[in-house]
C-alpha cells in the first residue's frame, strides 16, 4: 500500500527553493558586499527569466495533450509537478472535486507521473484482472529498496530468488498466525502488567497521551513477538535486570523508528535519506540491531523472521546490512500502520460509552465461555484465535475505526499500451501509466455509509449481531464496500494478525483497566494528511487520557 506520488504538502517548501532560485540568491548575498548589488539584480533576472521561460516551455511543449480514447486530463500549472500540491494537501477533496467535473474516470498529472483515478466503486474489480497489463510488483519493489536502503528485491534485477509475497503469506497466515496470536497475547500481558509496573504499584491513576501509550505498547509486544527476546525466561537468575535492559533497547529501537517513520513520506516521494541526517542515522541504528549475528543471540524468532533469515542467507546476494534493511522492512510494516490503528479504535471507544459498554460485554462474555478468570496473581488471560474471531463487536469497532482513518491507495504500473474495459466505458492507457484506486472515496460516501463522519460502533453488525457484508450503491450490491488493506494479490498478506493483535490490546485493556479520557468532551484529533496513501493516518496531535489497574 506504499506509493511515491502522495506526499507533497510536506515538500512544498523544497520545491518552492527550485521554482524561485533567485530568492536563494538574495538570502545569501552577504549584506557586507553592497558593491555587488546590481551584479546580483542581473543574476536574479536572469535566474527569473530561465524560470518563466522553462514555465512557458512547457505549458506549450512538455505538456501531455490527452488522445482520443483516453480519460479527462488535468496536467496542473507547475512544471513536472502539476497536481501535486493541490493533491498533497487534501487527497480526498482534490479528488471529490475532480470527480464532480470529470465523473468516474479521470487522470492527473503528479510529480512527472500520470495517474488514472477509478472512482467508481462498480470498476474497482477491472483493475484486478488485468494482470497481462498492468503490474503492481516493479514499483513497490523500488519503493522498499530507496526507502529502506537495501538493494533491489525484484528477482529480475538478480540479487534474490525469494517471493516474498509467498514468505509472508506463508508465515502470516494459517498454522503461522495462531502461534504469533499466542505469543502476543502473552508479550502484549508481559508488556502492560510487568514492564509498566512502576507506574501501577499504587491504585493511582496514571495520565499519559493516548498515542503515546498505543505506540509504545504496541510496538514494544510487536517487537518481541516477532524479533523474540533476548533473555531465556525459563532458567536465568538475573531475569529482571535482563528484562530491564531488553526494554531500555527496544524503546531505544522505538525512538529511532519514530524518528526514520517522521520522514518515511519524503522518502516515498523521492528523496534521498542523505538530506535528513538523524533519520538517516535512526535507519542505520535499527539496522544493526537487526544484524543476524545480533537476531542469532534472540529466543522466540517468529516463523517469519526465521524464514527471512534462512532465505537471505540462501537466495541472496545482499550483504549483512542490506539482508538487516529488509527486517527493518519487516519492523516498519509491522508497525506504522498498526500503532495508529490501535490509537483510534481506542479514542473512538472512549468516546462512546455505548461502545464502551457493549464492547466490555462482548470480552467478559468471551471470557467466561473460555474459563479465563481476570487477576494480578500473575496468571495471564489466554485467547486463541477460535475464540478471538468470535468478537464480533471489536471486529464491527476496529473496522469503523479504520474506515475513518484509513488512507490507502491501490494502483497498478501499465506494462505497454492497452485499452482498460470498464462496466460502461472503455479507456486508452498508455505504457508506464499509473492506475489507481484511492478507497477513501468510497469510505466516505454516504450513499454507501450514511452519516459517514460520524462514528457508529455497530455499522458492521447486522441485525443478528453478526458481521454485516451487504452494503449498497445506487440499489446495486458492492462487492468492494471496506478496502483499508487493499485488494487483488497485492492485499495486506499481514491483515489478518494486524486485527487480531488490535483485539488482544482491546481485550487486556478492557479486563485489566480502568479507562478515561481527561478531558471527555476533547475533539476528534483531524488526520495528518502528510501520509495519506500510505495506509491509515496517524492523528495530528495527543489526547491525554488516563488508566488504573481494576480492583480485581
Amino acid at each position: 500500500m506504499m506509493h511515491p506520488l502522495y506526499i507533497y504538502c510536506d515538500l512544498s517548501s523544497v520545491s518552492f527553493s527550485v521554482i524561485s532560485p533567485a530568492i536563494l540568491v538574495v538570502t545569501h548575498f552577504p549584506l557586507g558586499s553592497f558593491w555587488a548589488l546590481p551584479e546580483m539584480f542581473l543574476a536574479s533576472w536572469i535566474w527569473g527569466a530561465a524560470v518563466i521561460l522553462c514555465c512557458v516551455s512547457w505549458f506549450f511543449l512538455g505538456r501531455r495533450r490527452r488522445r482520443q480514447g483516453e480519460p479527462p486530463l488535468e496536467n496542473g500549472f507547475l512544471p513536472y509537478l502539476g497536481c501535486a500540491l493541490k493533491f498533497g494537501a487534501n487527497p480526498l477533496e482534490f479528488l471529490k472535486e475532480k470527480q464532480k467535473k470529470h465523473g468516474h474516470t479521470f487522470t492527473c498529472h503528479v510529480a512527472g507521473k500520470y495517474i488514472h483515478f477509478l472512482t467508481d466503486p462498480f470498476s474497482y474489480h477491472a483493475l484486478m484482472r488485468q494482470g497481462k497489463h498492468l503490474d503492481w510488483k516493479k514499483f513497490h519493489f523500488a519503493t522498499s529498496a530507496k526507502a529502506f536502503g537495501h538493494g533491489s528485491i525484484d528477482p529480475a534485477e538478480g540479487n534474490t530468488t525469494e517471493n516474498f509475497h509467498q514468505t509472508f503469506i506463508r508465515t502470516l497466515q494459517g498454522n503461522a498466525l495462531d502461534a504469533l496470536i499466542e505469543a502476543m497475547m502473552e508479550n502484549l500481558q508481559y508488556v502492560m502488567l510487568q514492564s509498566r509496573a512502576p507506574k501501577l504499584q499504587s491504585n493511582a491513576w496514571v495520565t499519559e497521551g493516548l498515542y503515546t501509550f498505543c505506540c509504545q505498547v504496541m510496538f514494544e509486544s510487536g517487537f518481541l513477538t516477532l524479533f523474540g527476546k533476548e533473555f531465556n525466561s525459563n532458567n536465568d537468575k538475573n531475569l529482571s535486570a535482563k528484562q530491564e535492559t531488553e526494554r531500555a533497547h527496544i524503546l531505544n529501537a522505538l525512538e529511532n523508528f519514530k524518528e526514520f517513520d517522521k520522514i518515511f513520506p519524503a522518502l516515498v516521494a523521492g528523496l534521498p535519506i542523505h538530506l535528513f541526517k538523524s533519520a538517516h542515522s535512526a535507519r542505520e541504528k535499527l539496522g544493526e540491531a537487526l544484524l543476524h549475528k545480533n537476531l542469532l543471540k534472540r529466543d522466540n524468532l517468529s516463523e517469519l523472521v526465521t524464514l527471512r533469515m534462512f532465505l537471505n542467507d540462501t537466495l541472496s546476494t545482499f550483504d549483512d546490512m542490506e539482508k538487516a534493511k529488509t527486517h527493518v522492512a519487516v519492523l516498519w510494516a509491522s508497525q506504522a500502520n498498526t500503532i495508529p490503528a490501535t490509537f483510534w479504535t481506542l479514542f473512538h471507544l472512549l468516546k462512546s460509552p455505548e461502545a464502551m459498554r457493549a464492547a466490555t460485554k462482548e470480552v467478559q462474555s468471551v471470557l467466561e465461555s473460555a474459563e479465563e478468570s481476570v487477576s494480578l496473581d500473575g496468571k495471564h488471560i489466554s485467547l486463541n484465535r477460535k475464540q478471538l474471531d468470535n468478537m464480533p463487536i471489536l471486529d464491527s469497532i476496529i473496522k469503523e475505526a479504520m474506515r475513518l482513518s484509513s488512507a490507502s491507495m491501490t494502483f497498478r504500473v501499465a506494462k505497454e499500451d492497452f485499452t482498460l474495459h470498464l462496466e460502461n466505458d472503455s479507456y486508452n492507457i498508455r505504457k508506464d501509466d499509473i492506475v489507481a484506486l484511492y478507497p477513501q472515496l468510497l469510505h466516505f460516501d454516504p450513499e454507501i455509509y450514511a452519516d459517514p463522519l460520524t462514528f457508529k460502533y455497530d455499522r458492521f453488525l447486522n441485525e443478528k449481531g453478526e458481521e454485516k457484508t451487504d452494503f449498497y450503491r445506487n440499489g446495486r450490491k458492492l462487492k468492494h464496500y471496506y478496502m483499508p488493506f487493499g485488494t487483488g494479490i497485492a492485499k495486506c498478506p499481514g491483515r489478518l494478525f494486524a486485527v487480531h493483535e488490535i483485539k488482544q490490546f482491546l481485550a487486556l485493556i478492557l479486563s485489566y483497566f480502568e479507562i478515561e479520557l481527561v478531558d471527555s468532551n476533547v475533539k476528534c484529533p483531524s488526520l495528518d494528511q502528510s501520509r495519506a496513501g500510505l495506509g491509515i493516518l496517524q492523528p495530528s496531535s495527543d489526547v491525554d487520557f488516563r488508566y488504573r489497574l481494576k480492583c480485581l
